[in-house]
């Protein structure tokens, strides 16, 4: 698979799986994905997926340096003091 090299050598994958709407199916979605060898989720906080995504993930026998892992503030979250309790409550879920 095609892959991107970012400034710090890393190597992430072109192709990765978005995550939005169908709460109820992400879980399988996402580790359906891991299973064919995924190693991008996309997820965005307003998505309300990124629990799901974090569960699998948490349950996933793929080491965490494997998974590029990319989420969003949504457009209310960017103000300056706005910005750390989203990202705090995204990282909490994932």
């Amino acid at each position: 698979m095609k892959a991107f090299t970012l400034n710090t050598g890393a190597k992430i994958p072109s192709i990765g799986l978005g995550t939005f709407q169908d709460t109820d199916q992400q879980e399988d979605a996402v580790a359906s994905a891991l299973r064919l060898g995924y190693r991008h989720i996309d997820t965005a906080r307003v998505c309300d997926t990124e629990k799901q995504v974090g569960n699998v993930l948490r349950k996933s026998n793929v080491p965490r340096h494997e998974i590029f892992l990319t989420t969003k503030l949504w457009s209310n979250s960017h103000h300056p003091e706005d910005v750390e309790p989203a990202l705090d409550a995204s990282l909490a879920d994932l």
